[in-house]
């Protein structure tokens, strides 16, 4: 919240000081190497990891570059700003957050995506058929029908050669 709040603050506000007080970057460094015991190990590190990224933003200006795929399209957290908006929808959608940014354009107007994309214009577009040819189990289903199929021409040719003869 605090790297939210300053990114807003030098965006809207031309005179927001470049450097930010000295004491509030000391105490983000302190929250950054914090290595208190009485939290849980991975708490710890996740307090570490983000409030390093805060650390960076504020003597920085540097914010933490996040790249998320969903479909044939990418979604690129670039600022504290989208970050806030990607967690807060995607803890209001959980799950599905992934097709209401292919569908939905209010999402899609609010993360800065752009107009819908037609996946069905898209040339590298793969199908769920061709996925399923090359599946091993498909393969090897193929081939043993194939090989049946093969041994009952075999046997039917031996048994018209018998009669013949």
């Amino acid at each position: 919240m605090v790297a939210l709040i300053v990114e807003l603050s030098r965006q809207y506000e031309p005179a927001f000081p470049a450097g930010c007080e000295p004491d509030m970057v000391e105490e983000v460094r302190k929250l950054a190497n914090d290595g208190r015991k009485a939290r849980a190990k991975h708490d710890r590190t996740k307090q570490r990891a983000c409030f390093r990224d805060i650390l960076h933003f504020l003597e920085r200006n540097v914010s933490p570059e996040r790249v998320i795929k969903f479909g044939h399209e990418t979604l690129t957290l670039d600022s504290w700003c989208r970050h806030h908006r990607y967690n807060m929808l995607r803890k209001l959608f959980g799950s599905g957050l992934n097709v209401q940014l292919k569908e939905n354009g209010l999402i899609r107007d609010v993360l800065d995506l752009g107009p819908k994309v037609d996946e069905q214009s898209n040339p590298y577009r793969t199908t769920v058929k061709s996925n399923i040819r090359f599946s091993p189990a498909v393969t090897s289903k193929e081939r043993a029908v194939a090989r049946v199929k093969h041994r009952q021409e075999k046997q039917s040719f031996r048994l018209e050669q018998e009669f013949c003869e």
